[in-house]
């Protein structure tokens, strides 16, 4: 009977052990950091679209690698606004879209992040900021910019 315990306590363990590994590295990326690519705009622009419309200036093309992680800060006032970030297949970018709802003018930041690998032997890969007014009301974005860490990748033509 023990040994069947010891058995039971085996097979356990080496499940265990591989699905406790799996759930602790599950919804990372990694990079080594080495590049830096930002843009600013200081004009304002208005939208009430309940569609998503990208934001002029707010698009970088990139030689990248591994984890790319982009950050939006933004001057807001109006409406509320969602915020999202796009890459060259139209896939978003992690974790969705923010949602931010200014009282008066306020500024709000959101990082966003995802892995990006080497696709048909190139690593440029592009990313666009894109917002909409959820409730079809007027939002104005005072000012703002898009900034994004990257890795270099190596297959850039």
């Amino acid at each position: 009977m023990r040994r069947k315990w010891v058995v039971l306590l085996v097979v356990i363990t080496a499940v265990a052990i591989p699905v406790a590994v799996w759930a602790a590295v599950a919804n990372r990326y990694d990079g080594n950091v080495d590049r830096q690519r930002a843009r600013y705009r200081t004009t304002s622009l208005t939208t009430s679209s309940a569609a998503w419309h990208s934001i002029p200036m707010f698009n970088v093309t990139i030689c990248a690698i591994n984890e790319v992680s982009a950050t939006i800060s933004v001057n807001l006032t109006g409406a509320r606004a969602r915020f999202r970030v796009v890459g060259e297949q139209g896939n978003v970018i992690r974790p969705g879209p923010a949602e931010f709802a200014p009282r008066g003018t306020e500024s709000f930041s959101y990082t966003f992040v995802t892995s990006v690998g080497t696709f048909e032997a190139d690593d440029r890969h592009s990313l666009t900021v894109q917002w909409r007014s959820p409730t079809g009301s007027p939002v104005t974005l005072t000012r703002g910019d898009f900034n994004v860490l990257y890795e270099r990748g190596s297959l850039c033509t």
